[in-house]
């Protein structure tokens, strides 16, 4: 398990071992999701339909459209109560 510290300014180095695994080169956006279950997932992102070779492995969390719903509307919820806070 890979660990991080989060600064005061609210940013987080992600371990070297971790961008490997994840592809992850300097500069490279990242998506996060929060999960129902109050996981927080960091989804490199990726462009062309190549970089989804895999993306269904297993190993990972199996999330039912239900829960997909949830957490976006989550994600939306929050990005709309940040817009209206002016942040």
């Amino acid at each position: 398990m890979a660990v991080a510290t989060v600064t005061g300014k609210g940013q987080v180095t992600i371990p070297v071992g971790v961008r490997r695994a994840a592809g992850i080169d300097a500069g490279a956006k990242v998506d996060f999701f929060n999960l129902p279950d109050g996981t927080v997932a960091m989804v490199p992102r990726r462009r062309g339909l190549d970089n989804l070779f895999g993306a269904l492995a297993d190993g990972g969390p199996v999330l039912g459209v239900e829960a997909m719903d949830e957490a976006v509307s989550a994600v939306v919820a929050a990005d709309d109560e940040r817009i209206r806070a002016g942040r």
